[in-house]
């Protein structure tokens, strides 16, 4: 009998440290879960605001090549129409690289069962889908393809040391502004986004022999950033 009352309480006690380590591990779980969920709502407060006003910037820019007329400057003179062309990549530059930073840190984009970050998954897909296609008989004319895309967001992000680091809040993370982008553009950034100024080319082109539709993947583009915003 006392053999089988001792065994009794060693099941027992197995049984208690069993539930006790499951209850530890769920607690554990929902901590990594809600630790996950606050650096979530934290990049998505930082880096929100940055994409909208790279997305209005860059969607203001592409309304006013496609509907105003552009100056004979522009048109007439190499640097004149490298500054229309570099100034409207760098906003493009800078609208990728804030979707890049948030897609990822957080790693939410693609697995958020949030309805309003699901809109917002779903629209950034789309104007990747837009600068994805291809809208000649030949196949060309990509905007900016996936893996330049990540190549111009890496070129875009300014490398800070660990006291910054920890000064902003353990993300770290500065882009480059438009000086810095017009000095390193013929090096770092012309080849990738070369696509993209064929877009700016071709509606040109268009414009001046009056081709209709021309323009229509910069339309596109520019409608697609209106509905993200």
């Amino acid at each position: 009998i006392p053999i089988v009352v001792a065994a009794i309480g060693l099941l027992g006690t197995l049984v208690s440290l069993a539930f006790s380590l499951r209850a530890d591990r769920k607690v554990k779980r929902l901590e990594l879960q809600a630790e996950h969920s606050q650096t979530v709502a934290d990049l998505t407060e930082k880096y929100s605001q940055p994409i909208l006003v790279a997305a209005y910037d860059l969607q203001q820019r592409l309304y006013e090549l496609v509907e105003y007329p552009i100056s004979r400057q522009h048109l007439s003179k190499v640097d004149g129409l490298d500054d229309l062309k570099i100034y409207t990549c760098y906003l493009l530059a800078q609208y990728l690289v804030f979707t890049h930073i948030l897609r990822t840190q957080t790693g939410y984009l693609s697995f958020t069962e949030n309805t309003k970050l699901k809109k917002l998954r779903k629209q950034m897909y789309m104007i990747d889908e837009e600068l994805d296609r291809r809208r000649d008989p030949a196949g060309w004319n990509v905007g900016v393809w996936p893996a330049a895309r990540v190549l111009v967001c890496e070129r875009m992000i300014l490398k800070r040391g660990d006291l910054n680091d920890a000064l902003d809040g353990g993300f770290g993370i500065e882009v480059k502004g438009f000086n810095e982008f017009r000095k390193e553009w013929a090096d770092q950034f012309k080849q990738p986004m070369g696509y993209f100024c064929e877009w700016i080319d071709n509606m040109l082109e268009g414009r001046l022999e009056e081709q209709p539709y021309s323009d229509a993947p910069m339309r596109v583009l520019q409608h697609l950033l209106v509905d993200l915003i």
